[in-house]
């Protein structure tokens, strides 16, 4: 994906465009790579070009607790450059990622007066607003197996990575009870576990569930 695709940036060209080149570096990292850790200053704004990225929080047993997922398109984080405050969270990448990494000083300086690159940041905002919303809406008011459900099918792509353990912690039940809800996917024929991992086989079976809680 050329920075050109960016939703962020397809409205640039020409000479804007070739400014925002040279203010951007393409790096990869490796699956398990840390970008950055809760409490660093931010560095370079990042731009998902490829992979899966999570932002993980510890509670105080020392438990990791995913916050969020970002994929190809997503900026990380983008939240602490823009209000000058260190990484409220810990960033690694659940697969290999590939990034854009952009100078956010030049680019504060040189884009932000634009209306259309700053319509994109809005809409990137909003989205995490909208992740919120969601993860809200999973802890507060789902039941058990709608929210197992809910987070399969919003998580399809890395639950080959992720493991129930994992997924418990991230949708506030114990992995008694994923387990649990997972052997009644199971006889229903919604999923299967394939090298402990959970793997979706009928995802209208699982979004029938979804539509009951409506």
């Amino acid at each position: 994906m050329g920075l050109e695709h960016c939703y962020l940036f397809n409205r640039l060209e020409g000479d804007d465009l070739a400014q925002l080149r040279e203010i951007t570096r393409v790096k990869s990292y490796s699956a398990g790579s840390t970008l950055f850790y809760a409490g660093e200053h931010p560095g370079k704004l990042r731009l998902i070009v490829s992979g899966v990225v999570k932002v993980v929080k510890h509670d105080t047993a020392g438990n990791e607790i995913v916050l969020a997922h970002f994929r190809a398109d997503d900026l990380v984080a983008e939240a602490a450059h823009f209000e000058n405050i260190p990484y409220p969270a810990t960033a690694r990448c659940e697969t290999d990622v590939t990034l854009y990494e952009i100078d956010f000083g030049a680019f504060k300086s040189r884009f932000l007066n634009r209306p259309d690159v700053a319509l994109g940041i809005i809409r990137s905002l909003t989205r995490k607003i909208k992740q919120l919303e969601a993860v809200i809406r999973r802890t507060t008011v789902d039941d058990a197996q709608t929210r197992l459900a809910r987070y399969l099918l919003e998580h399809a792509d890395v639950l080959a990575a992720t493991t129930q353990k994992q997924i418990a912690s991230q949708i506030g039940l114990t992995p008694e009870t994923v387990s649990r809800i997972v052997r009644r996917f199971k006889a229903r024929g919604w999923v299967e576990v394939r090298a402990r991992k959970i793997v979706i086989v009928d995802a209208e079976g699982l979004r029938s569930l979804l539509d009951e809680s409506v």
